[in-house]
């Protein structure tokens, strides 16, 4: 006998999955839907081995008295969790499209809170069970398009905020693999593919959605092998049939349904070319000292909060001024980490995970967008049409899992969000000759300024960051902060249009060290 709790549970691929579960009459399955009154087609499957229990999952303390209520009919165990419910928000336009930065950051975070926090809730609710269950398996509902080479390849800019969402998801779901590999978790991500869940609301493209919406894909870049959307009895069931052989060892994936697939130096260096005209962005000019310091007669130093979208929109109409409505480069360095020293399910309370979730997504990832779209109107009249933004290799799914970094969650998170914002513009404005990249500028020693990167003494101390970083054979510890802007400078200038939208590190590969 397994036990089983499947959220999203009314409708759709979630009711699909307490379908097919739940044949099996030795099972038992909890099916979490938002309102029991209006779960009317899970009601009428009306099966002994299945117990509807209602919660919200953007509600941890919701989560947690669901828990409760399986935890007296389990003994306190749970075999698998299906994490299945979430939502997108669609008002069918691409980041730089919408009406003011309230109305984008209020799509962003909205969806990140639905598709991404919310997974943590649910995770974190029944993680105590799960740990008492017999087969410690965690699967989560992706999307294809939080998929960052879909996103460059078939040029998807539409349904922006979900698709950064579900890019975090990945990340979400990499950090409790690492966390829990070595006590036999299996945690798995996978996309149930294009889904014909017309009867029901789905977070997946319907059929009418991939037939008739070509800014979703575009018709030329549909591949050959599609032969149409696939029912919720076959995605369900090859999702079961990939979850059910995945091992250990591939723990943290994510697969489709068929299982496969600097900071002050940056001023420093451009400015020396008395050619260039630098505009330095910073929270506080009068804390700005060693900015000031540089007395350089083209640097303009300017003030805005990149968590502030007016404010960066005010900034951009002072550089316009100076530039005649023009800009060729814009580099997107700001970004902060909460680092409380905490694991996904370690935080004290639901709210204080979805705090630390949502801040570092606004400063990370949100950030970019009001950044990148207070400035793209310059952008698009410069000569370069050049676009840098800092990631970290600790928003990489790879890194996440092979080098076991379970610390900094939130800000790991959102840097794998960031990655597919770059992705969606990159995608949007290939055509007009933009070259978006985000690196991640490496393990740099910037000891006597505050970085969002790792300082040298948190490479050498903190070894709950990286796992004996020492026995790595290449690394020759830190580097200094002009290394790095000189090596991220080289790879921005020689970045190709076709090349637009790819994450790398410093070195331009995948070597993040």
């Amino acid at each position: 006998m397994s036990s089983y709790v499947i959220t999203g549970a009314s409708r759709g691929i979630g009711l699909e999955f307490v379908r097919q579960l739940s044949t099996n009459s030795e099972n038992k399955v909890f099916a979490l839907v938002r309102n029991k009154a209006t779960a009317t087609k899970l009601k009428s499957l009306a099966r002994n081995n299945i117990t509807i229990l209602e919660a919200d999952v953007t509600d941890g303390k919701a989560l947690q008295l669901a828990a409760a209520e399986v935890s007296k009919a389990t003994d306190n165990k749970l075999d698998y969790l299906i994490n299945n419910a979430g939502s997108s928000t669609d008002p069918g336009l691409t980041l730089d499209q919408f009406p003011s930065p309230e109305a984008v950051e209020k799509d962003l975070v909205e969806n990140f809170k639905s598709n991404a926090v919310s997974v943590v809730h649910s995770t974190n609710a029944f993680l105590p069970l799960l740990k008492n269950g017999s087969a410690k398996r965690v699967l989560t509902l992706g999307s294809g398009l939080g998929d960052l080479d879909l996103t460059l390849t078939w040029g998807v800019t539409s349904r922006a905020g979900y698709s950064i969402a579900k890019a975090a998801l990945n990340l979400v779901v990499a950090k409790y693999a690492a966390q829990y590999k070595a006590e036999g978790f299996v945690f798995l991500c996978i996309s149930p593919g294009v889904v014909d869940t017309s009867a029901d609301a789905t977070s997946e493209p319907s059929a009418g959605t991939v037939a008739e919406n070509t800014s979703l894909f575009k018709a030329t870049a549909i591949p050959p092998n599609f032969k149409g959307p696939i029912t919720p009895e076959e995605s369900v069931r090859l999702q079961l049939e990939v979850f059910n052989r995945w091992t250990v060892e591939e723990t943290g994936a994510f697969v489709s349904q068929h299982g496969n697939k600097q900071w002050l130096e940056f001023v420093r260096q451009l400015s020396a070319n008395s050619e260039n005209k630098v505009f330095a962005l910073v929270r506080n000019k009068a804390t700005a000292i060693k900015l000031k310091d540089l007395a350089r007669n083209n640097i303009t130093i300017l003030e805005a909060d990149v968590t502030d979208g007016k404010a960066l929109q005010f900034a951009a109409a002072e550089v316009s001024k100076a530039t005649d409505n023009k800009l060729d480069y814009l580099i997107n360095n700001a970004g902060s980490s909460t680092d409380p020293g905490l694991t996904l399910d370690q935080f004290p309370s639901p709210e204080a995970v979805e705090k630390d979730l949502v801040e570092n997504f606004k400063s990370n990832a949100v950030s970019v967008v009001h950044s990148t779209n207070a400035f793209l109107p310059l952008l698009k009249n410069g000569s370069t049409k050049r676009v840098l933004t800092l990631g970290s290799g600790l928003g990489d799914l790879d890194l996440t899992l092979t080098w076991g970094t379970t610390s900094r969650p939130s800000y790991s998170i959102a840097k794998a969000a960031l990655n597919l914002v770059v992705a969606k513009y990159a995608a949007q404005y290939k055509a007009e000759g933009f070259v978006f990249l985000c690196i991640s500028p490496g393990v740099v020693d910037t000891s006597a300024d505050a970085t969002s990167e790792p300082s040298a003494g948190t490479v050498a101390e903190n070894t709950s960051l990286f796992k004996a970083i020492a026995t790595i054979p290449n690394f020759k510890g830190p580097i200094t902060p002009e290394e790095s802007v000189r090596l991220q400078l080289e790879l921005l200038n020689r970045w190709t249009v076709e090349e637009t939208g790819a994450f790398v590190s410093q070195h331009g590969n995948k070597e993040w060290i």
